[in-house]
């Protein structure tokens, strides 16, 4: 094993690998119909058969029913230890009206029935009565241990209006916004309007034991204003202010800023904060946009980006080319967004969705569908301690070819396949002329390096430093173990927070790596830590811009547990000691620039690694 010297609290290790190709992709285009626009909407379903795997629902707007009749369908696909198959496991065409356009919305419900399954939702947008042209219908369907009900379970068409247009309504389920154990699912109906045309109106339904109330349970439509739009975009907010209330967020994409000198269409964003006794008509949050930018176009949760135990919002703004993300609080969200992404084309911020955890490092992730003609793609984005990147971890464009309308729709998966990674869903209805959605698998990278597992030493590297025990001297070896299964490639680095006890871990005052040679297998640095108790945390920084592992604390113990203890070692005043030189050509890092009277400690950051022909599963 080869050793480095460095001067400097950097404590770094870097191994090179074999990195794969990309996240393993599973394609899905199982109508072979010409036309079907599959993939026109997608979601993550949810586990509606209670097998412990995330299930996909699928929407194709313009599926020919049995009898050629142009009704559109809905298809889902059961999660399992190998993902997902090519073949749904379930489908259907709602009341098979022809021109209702079935399909072209999909949403989780949640658990509506409180009965341990996942349900979905399925919207006709151009949904007729007879009496109301376009008035649009929800159709409910319940997970059981077989899966979803073969005919809906609940509908609901509460606009009772005509229609213009193609975008009657949106359709979300919210979560318990009033905690009474049941999901709750609103309604958008962005044409609606009394007063004002097109103002606006968006519909909730409490869950119960038997589905969903016959009737809205609350309805809203703030925004008093003639083709404001509000209830073009729905969806889930998460918890924003950690009362344990589900919130939600609602798009006026068309909305102008009252009395503006800065023109029309700006677009705002609502969120209404949850409570025993549900939402409030009057919002809690409202954010605008910049005039013409249609922000609101798409909203959703972001999940917890930034790791400080609040839900997180995301809200595109279409023709601006731009996306938000605002972080919520104990007060709820803030005024001002934490991350903002600014596109080069027209409609880069066509599709937004939180991910889930796709890298499994603890924190929310985001995708932004960019709807470019030819050039279209999906950008992914990974959460950290200040939230996303500003520029994409990830850019997905498999090169389909013509105009496939690709990333038409995004969304988060769930963990189809159980490996503790969320999926990514990326859309292109106008594949070979019937549709076809990706599923990428989640960077499962801890698989290709695992374990992670911690381990400290004295001086030497070699004898065991037991946990919470007193160092012979003042330096000491900390490191990894970790196990190269063959498949990842480039250089890792690695990332280290020391604390003396009582202080919290914070992601502040870390060191990184630089990068090493292959051969350059472990690294040895002296640095200057004040005596005392001390617990000590470490990640994996991965090649690329693919992100981190999330953090590991020594022995996967507490955070507070003691690891190790510093002698008092007097110094002669701040003097540090020589450092060796580098073995096997390995370069020298910079100083920390500690300061005070602080005892001399040798952080050796050491890793075993082999490689192996096959990944290990």
């Amino acid at each position: 094993m080869n050793r480095i010297a460095m001067h400097g609290w950097t404590p770094l290790l870097v191994l090179t690998m074999v990195l794969s190709a990309g996240a393993q992709v599973t394609d899905l285009d199982p109508t072979d119909q010409a036309g079907a626009q599959f993939g026109h909407s997608v979601a993550n379903a949810g586990d509606v058969n209670g097998d412990g795997f995330g299930d996909v629902i699928v929407g194709a707007m313009d599926y020919q029913n049995s009898l050629g009749v142009t009704t559109g369908g809905a298809f889902l696909f059961f999660g399992s230890e190998n993902g997902v198959s090519a073949t749904y496991d379930w489908s259907s065409t709602g009341d098979n009206v022809a021109g209702s356009e079935f399909g072209s919305i999909v949403a989780p419900a949640g658990d509506v029935n409180n009965d341990g399954y996942a349900d979905v939702l399925v919207g006709a947008r151009l949904w007729s009565d007879g009496t109301y042209t376009n008035e649009g219908r929800v159709y409910l369907y319940l997970g059981s241990e077989t899966g979803l009900s073969a005919s809906a379970d609940w509908v609901a068409d509460p606009v009772d209006m005509n229609i213009s247009g193609n975008h009657s309504f949106s359709v979300a389920g919210v979560g318990d916004v009033n905690g009474d154990g049941f999901d709750d699912v609103v309604l958008g109906s962005p044409q609606w309007g009394d007063t004002f045309g097109s103002e606006g109106r968006a519909y909730l339904y409490y869950g119960n034991g038997s589905g969903l109330s016959s009737a809205p349970d609350a309805m809203f439509d703030p925004a008093d204003q003639s083709a404001s739009s509000f209830g073009y975009s729905v969806a889930p907010a998460g918890d924003v202010n950690g009362d344990g209330y589900a919130d939600m967020i609602v798009g006026a994409a068309h909305f102008s800023v009252p009395n503006s000198s800065g023109g029309y269409y700006h677009g705002r964003a609502y969120v209404y904060h949850g409570s025993p006794s549900g939402f409030s008509t009057t919002p809690d949050w409202f954010a605008n946009g910049d005039s013409t930018s249609f922000f609101g176009w798409a909203v959703d949760s972001a999940g917890d980006v930034n790791g400080d135990g609040y839900s997180d919002v995301i809200v595109s703004a279409r023709n601006g080319s731009k996306v938000y993300i605002y972080p919520g609080s104990p007060s709820g969200l803030a005024t001002t967004p934490l991350w903002t992404v600014q596109g080069s084309s027209q409609l880069y911020a066509h599709a937004i969705s939180g991910v889930g955890d796709f890298n499994g490092d603890g924190y929310g992730d985001v995708v932004v569908g960019s709807l470019s003609g030819m050039s279209s793609q999906g950008f992914l984005f990974l959460g950290g301690e200040n939230g996303p990147a500003s520029s994409a971890n990830q850019t997905f464009s498999p090169g389909m070819g013509g105009r496939t309308f690709l990333c038409y729709t995004v969304s988060g998966a769930g963990d189809v396949n159980g490996d503790g990674f969320d999926e990514l869903l990326v859309s292109a209805p106008g594949w070979e002329g019937e549709g076809r959605v990706s599923i990428y698998d989640g960077f499962d990278f801890e698989s290709e390096i695992s374990p992670i597992t911690l381990t400290q030493f004295e001086s030497d590297g070699v004898t065991p430093l037991a946990t919470g025990a007193m160092a012979g001297e003042a330096q000491v070896a900390l490191g990894q173990n970790l196990v190269n299964n063959g498949s990842m490639g480039g250089d890792l680095a690695i990332e280290i927070e020391i604390k003396p006890i009582g202080v919290d871990f914070d992601g502040q005052e870390t060191q990184v790596s630089g990068h090493y040679l292959p051969s350059e297998s472990a690294i040895l640095m002296t640095t200057t830590l004040a005596e005392g108790a001390k617990h000590w945390r470490s990640r994996i920084v991965y090649p690329g811009n693919l992100g981190n592992s999330r953090w590991i604390s020594y022995g996967n113990n507490s955070e507070n547990e003691v690891d190790f203890e510093v002698p008092a070692v007097s110094t002669g005043g701040n003097e540090v000691l020589p450092v060796p030189a580098p073995v096997s050509g390995g370069k020298r890092g910079g100083r920390c620039g500690c300061t005070g009277a602080e005892a001399l400690m040798m952080i050796g950051l050491v890793a075993f690694w082999r490689r192996r022909n096959s990944r290990k599963k």
